[in-house]
């Protein structure tokens, strides 16, 4: 029988290839390569179960596994606060007359633009532990700024959010200040502060940014009454000459010092990342249906997937932590005498972090089975199963790495570099 338990597993296993094939997979993952004939879930079965199941499933489940996991102490936090990479995507959905009159036509850059349905979405990403903690998907038209009004419902106290100049708007900024959070928004140089900081050769300054006008409006529409804004600027020196000029909330220049925004707000990136491993990996533009429902819960589904990854993978996690922290307190020791050379003072040691596109490939292969062994033994054992492969084939950690970002648009469909999982 597909029961809801059955059904939400399989829509929540990466599905990548036809219904027939993932069904028989999803079927020998569960009773082993000598299931029954009876017991292989068929399609037509399949097809319409899955009408019943709506998309909201998904986020209302993830939403307890996240709460879960920052009740349980194990989240990695930055100085008491959990950073959050905000930022927006577009993907390609099937073009069907009822995904077209919800996903209408784009304002083209190229002819091609117009030939799919173009959906918008945006992550609320956990940068440090590699959690969605929220998701939004829409039409085009609808803009990043209005996504992010969607998914600040959940951020308050301990929150710091990091933005890129698209989001430096002042309603932006104020709404994430009455609610208790903290931001990091890259400023656009069109800001009248803009300009005359950067002259200054200032670190950082305080400012009041007055609330008056349009923006005014925008903050009352939302609930926020203040004035005036007071905010920190930081200057930020790029290794190419360019300045950035990041504003934020954290005003104690004791407690944070200039110099850690460089790498704070680098940490945005990592929602980048996201995006290239649900698109190229997880291949989250393969839809299993042509409706509107099937294009929501598929893109929720993936999102939930990765979460889960991340969640299994926990226990990897923290013994590679661990090895890497035994190969610095290794490496402090041999290079903390006088008498060494300053080429061996300045080298770094070989640190390493789980290999993503391994880990989806195990969660594909390991995670429907595991699930399935709830308690005792036979749960122990799948963990450290999955554990154990992850821990196989790690990626060594470079810091500072970094080239120079080629847009090529129209882009190739499917990247040379980047390929679906198994």
């Amino acid at each position: 029988k597909l029961t809801f338990e059955i059904l939400f597993l399989l829509l929540a296993n990466i599905r990548q290839a036809c219904a027939a094939g993932e069904l028989l997979k999803f079927t020998s993952q569960i009773f082993g390569e000598d299931s029954p004939t009876g017991s292989i879930v068929q399609p037509p079965a399949f097809f319409k179960a899955r009408m019943k199941m709506k998309w909201q499933a998904f986020p209302a489940l993830g939403k307890i596994i996240d709460d879960a996991f920052m009740a349980s102490g194990l989240a990695r936090k930055w100085r008491g606060f959990r950073p959050l990479a905000l930022d927006g995507s577009t993907c390609q959905l099937p073009p069907t007359k009822e995904v077209w009159s919800h996903f209408p036509p784009i304002t083209p850059r190229e002819d091609y633009a117009n030939k799919v349905p173009v959906g918008r979405f945006s992550y609320l990403y956990d940068p440090l532990n590699h959690l969605v903690v929220g998701a939004a998907l829409d039409k085009y038209s609808e803009g990043e700024l209005t996504h992010a009004e969607t998914l600040f419902a959940d951020v308050g106290e301990g929150d710091l959010v990091l933005m890129d100049r698209g989001y430096s708007a002042t309603w932006v900024m104020a709404s994430l200040d009455s609610k208790g959070a903290r931001f990091c928004v890259r400023m656009k140089s069109v800001w009248k502060c803009f300009e005359p900081f950067v002259r200054s050769g200032l670190r950082d300054q305080a400012i009041t940014i007055p609330i008056q006008g349009n923006a005014r409006k925008d903050c009352l529409a939302r609930g926020v009454s203040a004035r005036t804004l007071r905010v920190r600027l930081v200057r930020v020196d790029l290794e190419n000459g360019e300045v950035e000029v990041v504003a934020t909330n954290l005003r104690d220049t004791a407690a944070f010092p200039a110099e850690i925004f460089k790498e704070l707000y680098h940490w945005r990136w990592f929602v980048e990342e996201a995006y290239k491993s649900a698109k190229s990996f997880m291949s989250l533009e393969n839809f299993s249906g042509k409706s509107v429902l099937s294009v929501m819960r598929d893109f929720y589904a993936k999102v939930f997937a990765g979460n889960l990854l991340t969640i299994l993978s926990l226990q990897a996690r923290r013994e590679l932590d661990e090895k890497n922290a035994e190969i610095l307190d290794a490496f402090d020791a041999e290079t903390s005498g006088d008498d060494q050379a300053d080429d061996e003072k300045t080298a770094t040691p070989r640190l390493h972090k789980l290999n993503r596109t391994i880990g989806i490939s195990v969660h594909r292969m390991a995670a429907v089975p595991l699930l399935f062994r709830r308690v005792g033994a036979a749960l122990a054992s799948a963990l450290d199963a999955m554990t154990a492969k992850l821990l196989a084939a790690p990626t060594p950690i470079r810091p500072g790495r970094s080239f120079e970002r080629q847009v090529k648009y129209p882009s190739a469909k499917f990247k040379m570099n980047y390929k679906p999982t198994l």
